[in-house]
């Protein structure tokens, strides 16, 4: 795990090697309580949960109660709580990443219409409950990577495409994504791949879980999403579907490194999407943090909980401040279950619940 732009040091802290947990982050001087470590801004893939989409703004992830959000961008499909909001999303990108994300919207939108003509068939029982293994998930990749190619070999011999081929591609623009979370996650990702490098490669510095899929349906929503993407965007993006590499990247760090996006009060009770700041990924969990985190906009600030003496690891919570009223039973089984690991820190590893 490092900064952006590589970097493994601040004039506070330093990045390194700890025995068990990876690379942690340890003070290199002593801190009083209260001050500010690091102020993550680098959101390199989210989404906000489609079931909020009205009630949250895109760019900010403000929320008032429920209500729905003033200022909404009919071309893109994104509410805003305010006119600057919105600006700042259309500054943030150039004009092939807004083309992108009004195709998306346009290809949601006809998914809509769809759902009100009528259901479709239901769809087949999952034969295969159990968590894809790597191999499993290796072929099923594998075998989406050659659709691509085709769908990109069609769309890049445009007018000499035969009809075959350009019903096979109309085919692929039309496919039913199951997720819509998916598709959204997947092309902030793709987006950022194309106009953010340094942002890119701080994603590839996380650490990478190699099956992280918990269900079979999972991994064909992400591959559903993936030929649909290549199907749908602009030409200049088209490189960069070539071979599944951003959107499997983005997932296998995504799932141990996002963070929650929660309403900012009622202790954060509503969970409205998720997202991947990757230098906000560095800090180690522990059930009695010495850091405390905030987030305000888009923008995550990691402060000294209390005294924290030169040389001494940093670390936060995972458990969003439940972790006092979870016994070690209840702080391991939840941390196993979203984090993937066995908490062994101070407390867990002391007498004390």
């Amino acid at each position: 795990m490092a900064l952006i732009g590589g970097q493994t040091q601040t004039e506070l802290f330093t990045i390194r090697e700890t025995p068990g947990a990876g690379r942690g982050v340890f003070a290199d001087v002593d801190m009083a309580a209260g001050t500010t470590l690091w102020r993550a801004d680098d959101l390199t893939a989210h989404v906000v949960l489609r079931e909020y989409r009205g009630e949250v703004c895109w760019e900010c992830f403000g929320y008032n109660r429920g209500r729905k959000l003033p200022v909404r961008d009919a071309t893109h499909g994104f509410t805003f709580c305010s006119a600057a909001c919105a600006a700042g999303f259309k500054a943030r990108y150039d004009e092939v990443c807004l083309q992108t994300w009004a195709a998306v919207y346009q290809s949601s939108q006809a998914r809509a219409q769809k759902a009100k003509e009528g259901p479709g068939p239901a769809p087949a029982g999952d034969e295969t409950p159990a968590k894809p293994t790597g191999q499993v998930i290796n072929e099923a990749w594998d075998s989406a990577v050659a659709t691509a190619a085709f769908i990109i070999d069609v769309r890049t011999a445009g007018a000499k495409a035969t009809k075959a081929q350009k019903r096979a591609l109309q085919l692929a623009a039309t496919r039913v994504v199951p997720s819509t979370d998916v598709l959204t996650f997947q092309t902030h990702a793709l987006l950022t791949r194309y106009i953010s490098p340094s942002h890119w490669a701080a994603i590839l510095s996380l650490a990478d879980e190699p099956c992280p899929y918990t269900t079979q349906q999972e991994l064909q929503d992400h591959i559903t999403a993936y030929l649909h993407l290549a199907a749908i965007v602009p030409p200049a993006l088209l490189p960069l579907l070539a071979t599944a590499d951003t959107l499997r990247t983005a997932k296998s760090r995504e799932v141990h490194n996002s963070f929650g996006i929660r309403s900012l009060e009622d202790a954060g009770s509503e969970f409205f999407g998720y997202g991947c700041w990757p230098s906000a990924s560095f800090f180690n969990h522990s059930c009695r943090p010495n850091v405390r985190r905030r987030r305000t906009g888009r923008v995550w600030t990691f402060e000294a909980a209390c005294e924290i003496p030169s040389g001494r690891q940093l670390c936060i919570s995972y458990l969003n401040g439940e972790e006092d009223a979870l016994d070690l039973a209840e702080r391991r089984a939840r941390l196993c279950k979203t984090w993937g690991f066995s908490c062994a820190c101070e407390r867990c590893g002391s007498s004390q619940s």
